[in-house]
């Protein structure tokens, strides 16, 4: 075998960088260390905690190789543990096992930081994987990377291995890939990086090591997933019987090329959504702005970070969201690094949502990057036709195009400042003019942080191709924080917050003045106890209301077989209403986690809201449940079964899937659902009716090029 070394260099900015060539063959991916790559290949040493006390030297010893070549890149873990009987671990679905011990890496493969992939597995070889997006302040797990991944556990600790095809990187990767090391020690709360993870620096992601690729690796790669559907619906009819409905299949694809180092395109023709399983239900009692549901949904989970907005958040939820696109027909997306320094996308789908003309919506997103994680870009997102809402397209009727088109910039400065901000103006048929600014100024040290927030929304500013929660307002918020090691025992870290926000409509009358304070105790094994409390008032309908509120939640995992979590909030807010009035809630919230062996989980989850006019008139209630059971005897094949109570106003779900994962884009799938809602049978009676079923086969298949 012709393999050369894998070693460390220092390069002349000081950053680590692994000057290595290719292998010939690839390792066995097992787990098991005993590959001849694994034995000559350098280690890397010297992991370093990020959490929860940065810098500090972790309880337990890990070593990480490297290796590449054509194909992909090749990971392997040696996780020392002096009481290897206290690794957590459990079988469990995909990006289900973050309560265990794991090991990840995370990988830039533009070298940018702005955006990453993070690949995990824990100790039974489950994988995890989620996209981490610069100053977006948590990681997105609904996108699902194609790699490959096992772990064995000894006497001594365990290990473990990773396989990441370089089509799994976006379809394109350019020379130069940026990296970390990860592992957890869940007993202990430690997260622990090679190379150390600087938290007060807000350009941590571009600090990582280097590995500098051979120049073919960035050339092109090919991948088709062809999909296979069948499946069967049946309605009930108003006798209470049911419906019969036909067996209908459908074939879909999705294909990925990358046209040119760094470069990348993505063609779908009814694309696979692999069924996901259901929103969780919410409640919606007395809910001052709409529920907003997260994307998952496989084809535009893919280069997403690239199509966020700097500064959105709060009262502008998303101008790309595209859960705005309902039923997918085809689509296309082009998207890479152009010149070095500039990143474009282009994203185009055709919606059939039925009850609504067909529609299309085109997404344009360009990135200039100045050094490190800053850049400034523009944005346009436009949506023609289809539109249900007059509001979208003007005036209502055929051939109408709305959108939001303007700019944005993200600035990484020194000392750990960021400053991020945007401008957005509609665009299009009978509704130009509206605008919305936003402006985020952030501090972040190690130990403590502050942020600083304006953001202003005109009255006839509307979001086509996104999500708008609120429009009429103008917000300023200013938020301070720290962070503790107190050394106490159990106790890993403690979080205090304090915050003010004044809103206000453009006119200048007020709609909110608050004032927020509250602590988190983070302990091991894992869990966390947090109280926090608001002191303020809300106007609606021009008058005042008072707006304070008591809140308390508490999760523990006392063992490993054991999750509790409880939550509870008493709050202040105005009924909206006709005629609003001061109202009182409660709110409670519980949920319970049973693991009993390795392959067996069972959960149930119970919201309960009430709401009464002061002082103390009952209005209504409304509840949201949720109980799961799965049962996983490998880690590619499992079974689901969910019940869910208050999913919508009187209904409640339940599903049921068989799934196994030959490969990682290789999956045979078998589920059946059911959609209730209470009352309306011929008796008269009070007992549920069955309004649709359906049940499915799918079979999606991997291909390589």
């Amino acid at each position: 075998m012709a393999l050369w070394m894998v070693c460390l260099t220092s390069s002349s900015a000081g950053a680590i960088e692994w000057a290595s060539v290719r292998a010939d063959r690839p390792p066995c991916i097992d787990g098991r260390l005993d590959d001849p790559v694994w034995k000559v290949a350098a280690p890397a040493t010297g992991f370093l905690d990020f959490l929860p006390e940065p810098g500090r030297k972790p309880s337990q010893e890990t070593e990480v190789r490297i290796a590449w070549d054509d194909e992909g890149l090749y990971l392997a873990f040696r996780c020392h543990d002096t009481h290897p009987e206290q690794i957590r671990c459990r079988l469990a679905k995909r990006d289900a096992a973050f309560d265990d011990d794991w090991i990840g890496v995370i990988l830039d493969p533009m070298a940018q930081g702005r955006s990453a992939v993070e690949l995990m597995v824990n100790p039974r070889g489950c994988p995890m994987d989620a996209l981490l997006s610069a100053g977006s302040g948590g990681d997105d797990v609904g996108v699902d990377y194609d790699f490959d991944a096992a772990a064995v556990r000894d006497s001594a600790g365990w290990s473990a291995e990773l396989s990441v095809p370089w089509s799994s990187l976006g379809g394109a990767v350019s020379r130069r890939v940026g990296f970390f090391a990860l592992r957890q020690i869940r007993r202990t709360g430690e997260r622990a990086s090679w190379p150390p993870i600087e938290t007060g620096n807000q350009n941590w992601l571009a600090a990582g090591a280097s590995l500098d690729l051979a120049p073919e690796i960035a050339g092109a790669r090919a991948e088709l997933l062809p999909v296979l559907t069948l499946h069967r619906c049946e309605t009930r009819d108003d006798r209470g019987g049911w419906r019969p409905g036909r067996a209908r299949p459908a074939a879909g694809f999705t294909a990925r090329a990358a046209v040119s180092s760094g470069v990348a395109l993505a063609v779908t023709l009814r694309p696979d959504f692999s069924h996901v399983e259901a929103d969780a239900p919410q409640v919606s009692l007395n809910r001052r702005f709409p529920i907003v549901y997260a994307e998952k949904r496989a084809f535009f989970l893919e280069d997403r970070d690239l199509f966020d907005v700097a500064a959105e958040g709060g009262e502008l939820a998303a101008v790309f969201h595209s859960r705005a696109i309902v039923v997918p027909v085809a689509g296309a997306r082009l998207a890479g690094q152009i010149g070095g320094a500039n990143r474009l996308g282009l994203l185009w789908v055709r919606d059939g949502a039925e009850g609504e003309r067909p529609h299309s919506a085109l997404w344009v997103r360009g990135r200039s990057y100045l050094s490190g994680a800053s850049f400034v870009g523009f944005y346009a997102g436009m949506r023609h036709d289809g539109a249900a809402d007059s509001r979208l397209a003007g005036t209502a009727g055929a051939g109408r195009t709305a959108g939001v088109t303007g700019l944005d910039a993200d600035l990484v400065l020194a000392r750990g400042v960021r400053v991020a901000a945007h401008l957005l103006r509609n665009v299009g048929t009978g509704r130009a003019g509206g605008h919305a600014t936003a402006l985020h100024v952030d501090w972040c040290g190690a130990w403590r942080g502050l942020n600083l927030v304006y953001q202003e929304v005109a009255p006839d500013f509307v979001v086509p191709t996104g999500v708008l929660r609120r429009c009429d307002v103008r917000e300023a918020s200013l938020e301070g924080r720290r962070h503790f090691c107190p050394r106490l025992p159990g106790c890993t870290r403690l979080t205090a917050w304090i915050s003010a926000t004044a809103a206000g409509a453009c006119t200048g009358a007020p709609t909110d003045r608050l004032a927020r304070f509250g602590i988190r105790l983070e302990t091991a094994g894992p869990g966390a106890v947090t109280f926090a409390r608001t002191l303020g008032a809300e106007w609606c309908a021009g008058r005042r209301f008072d707006a304070g509120a008591w809140q308390a939640t508490a999760e523990s995992a006392p063992r490993s077989w054991l999750r509790l979590t409880l939550g509870g909030a008493f709050a202040g807010t105005p009924i909206y209403a006709t005629i609003p009035a001061q109202g009182r809630s409660r709110t409670v919230s519980a949920g319970l986690t049973l693991r009993p062996s390795a392959w067996l989980s069972a959960s149930i989850e119970a919201t309960q809201v009430r709401l009464w006019r002061a002082p103390r008139v009952p209005l209504s209630e409304a509840d949201a449940r949720r109980g799961r059971l799965e049962v996983q005897p490998h880690r590619h094949f499992r079974l689901r079964a969910t019940v869910d109570a208050g999913g919508g106003p009187g209904r409640w779900v339940t599903d049921f899937l068989a799934e196994l994962r030959i490969a990682p884009e290789t999956t045979l799938q078998l589920g059946w659902g059911n959609a209730y809602e209470p009352g309306g049978t011929p008796d008269g009676s009070d007992r549920a009716r069955e309004v649709t079923r359906v049940a499915f086969l799918k079979a999606a298949y991997g291909l390589r090029f």
